[in-house]
């Protein structure tokens, strides 16, 4: 439906306005979509075998223009070993960056960017050495970007790129990058969300249970908290993803720094 999109868009003689809309309405749902639908396979959950799974990764990462789906797992598999430390979590912000970004100005142009600081970060905080899988990503991407560019020129990456934009920023399911693990309740690391914004995210809101269950797919989250009531009932919650990013620029108290952060391991 994406690569239908950005075709048909490129068929239409159309305002910026409108053209804007439709990056948001649609092009940042289903890019957004392919963001989670990338994490969901990046816990090898679609094939038993681990190469159908980069596979398919790379085949969901052609629309968002940009190589990121083997990388994506390495990091993201970290991020589950060893949340909220310092050098090896990429998800937290840097100390620079959340100095940075404070202020309800500041803040809202970290959010308005925040998918930015989600490609980047991991490259200066921690590299990892290049894989044939990875290099592999890379052929497959750019080849797939060359093809569209000669057949259909910019339009659909103007497209995709925008609606990328959307869907990592001021989106109302992007809600859920903030909603996981910035701090609200000093008690409480991770938050869940039992929204229906899940339909459009894989389920992603069910957070505490995926944490806990990292190979439990997201259709089958909603059955694990009713069969463990005791384990999450009780825990605080996400209401609105839309909310919570409002309110993450809003309240003077949230910044960058709301993150349970842990030193980094000594090299020994």
């Amino acid at each position: 439906m994406h690569l239908a999109t950005a075709y048909a868009v490129t068929k239409i003689d159309m305002h910026w306005t409108l053209f804007t809309l439709i990056c948001y309405v649609i092009g940042g749902t289903l890019t957004h979509a392919l963001f989670l639908a990338i994490h969901e396979i990046s816990h090898n959950l679609a094939f038993r075998s681990h190469k159908q799974n980069l596979a398919l990764g790379m085949f969901a990462n052609l629309p968002i223009v940009a190589p990121y789906s083997v990388a994506f797992q390495r990091y993201h598999m970290d991020h589950h070993k060893e949340q909220g430390r310092d050098g090896t979590d990429t998800d937290i912000p840097t100390a620079s960056e959340a100095r940075f970004f404070k202020g309800r100005c500041m803040k809202a142009l970290w959010v308005t960017m925040q998918i930015m600081f989600y490609a980047f970060r991991p490259m200066i905080v921690k590299q990892f050495p290049p894989t044939k899988a990875m290099a592999c990503n890379w052929i497959v991407q750019f080849s797939f970007d060359y093809v569209v560019f000669i057949n259909f020129g910019m339009t659909p990456f103007y497209y995709w790129a925008i609606s990328a934009l959307f869907a990592g920023s001021i989106h109302p399911v992007a809600g859920h990058f903030i909603s996981e693990h910035y701090v609200f309740h000093e008690t409480q690391e991770t938050y869940s969300y039992y929204g229906p914004l899940n339909y459009l995210a894989f389920n992603v809101g069910y957070h505490n249970e995926h944490h806990d269950f990292t190979k439990i797919p997201g259709s089958r989250l909603p059955q694990l908290t009713k069969m463990a009531p005791e384990f999450y009932a009780n825990l605080s919650i996400t209401e609105s993803w839309p909310m919570t990013i409002w309110n993450y620029v809003m309240f003077d108290h949230m910044s960058g720094f709301s993150r349970v952060k842990r030193e980094a391991e000594k090299e020994s």
